[in-house]
Order: structure tokens, then C-alpha cells, then sequence
């Protein structure tokens, strides 16, 4: 097995990461699933609560393409 530093492991999970933005804050989020046409994205609770509550506006970034959607 091999020993993985952590600027290994950054290297191969860096094009699941997402950062989360809503009117209230942000925070980061990774691919847990893909199916070509869906996509998870797992994130800690309190980074999209609030905009849940309130149907605000939810933008999701991917780190490495800059792609955004909402």
C-alpha cells in the first residue's frame, strides 16, 4: 500500500469539492454521487440551512472547473 500524504490525497479528491454559497454564508461540499445526468453533493447542515428554511438561493461552485450552478 502506498503512504499517501495529504498533498496526495488532495490531489485525488480535489475534483469532487464544491464550495456552497447562500445570502447567509458558505462552505465547502464533495461529491458523493454521479450519474451523468444527477449529481449529489454532501455539505454540513448549517451551511444550507437557513436557505432551505427560507427558499433562498443555493450556488454550488465546483473548485476545479469554476462551474456554477443554482
Amino acid at each position: 500500500m502506498d503512504n499517501l500524504t495529504w498533498a496526495g490525497a488532495l490531489d485525488k479528491i480535489k475534483s469532487y469539492i464544491f464550495r456552497i454559497s447562500t445570502p447567509d454564508g458558505h462552505g465547502s461540499g464533495f461529491q458523493i454521487y454521479n450519474s451523468g445526468k444527477r449529481c449529489l453533493i454532501a455539505t454540513a447542515l448549517h451551511v444550507v440551512k437557513h436557505a432551505f428554511d427560507w427558499d433562498e438561493p443555493i450556488k454550488i461552485k465546483h473548485h476545479l472547473s469554476k462551474k456554477l450552478l443554482f
